[in-house]
């Protein structure tokens, strides 16, 4: 019988980094790596060949940086601010564990850590649920107006 759980990571014999798992799903490939604490998440992520853009340079101006964290490590973050949580918004396979890799910096609790990429096999889906309430345009609506010249 396969067990799916993951060994235990030894503590890193230096405090000042910690190992991290990322996990792409469309590919199924995993990347380790030691990582130093206080660097986000983008930059360890570039340092080790992982998939992930950041388009913006880490200007929180984009979401190609999200990553998706195990719950009890989210918990020990600082809530998103207003302006990550606009550029979640536009990310794709969104759950209630995202954050933008930018924003987030390496601790020494996260030694151990599955960082999960989004899987852009479902860029084209919308997020949307059945039970979302849809904005409705009334019967009578006749666009914009008249267009500018």
């Amino acid at each position: 019988s396969c067990s799916t759980e993951r060994a235990e990571i030894p503590r890193s014999p230096n405090p000042s980094w910690a190992h991290l798992t990322f996990v792409d799903p469309a590919t199924q490939k995993t990347v380790e790596a030691y990582a130093p604490v206080g660097a986000s998440l983008v930059d360890v992520a570039h340092a080790n060949g992982v998939a992930i853009q950041g388009a913006c340079g880490q200007k929180l101006e984009c979401a190609t940086c999200h990553v998706i964290l195990d719950q009890p490590i989210y918990d020990t973050l600082a809530p998103p601010g207003e302006r990550e949580q606009d550029m979640l918004e536009l990310a794709f396979t969104l759950t209630e564990t995202s954050r933008l890799g930018c924003q987030v910096r390496v601790s020494p609790e996260m030694h151990g850590t599955v960082i999960n990429l989004p899987d852009w096999r479902h860029r084209s889906k919308v997020r949307m649920t059945l039970d979302q309430k849809r904005p409705q345009l009334s019967g009578d609506y006749k666009g914009p107006g008249t267009p500018a010249v």
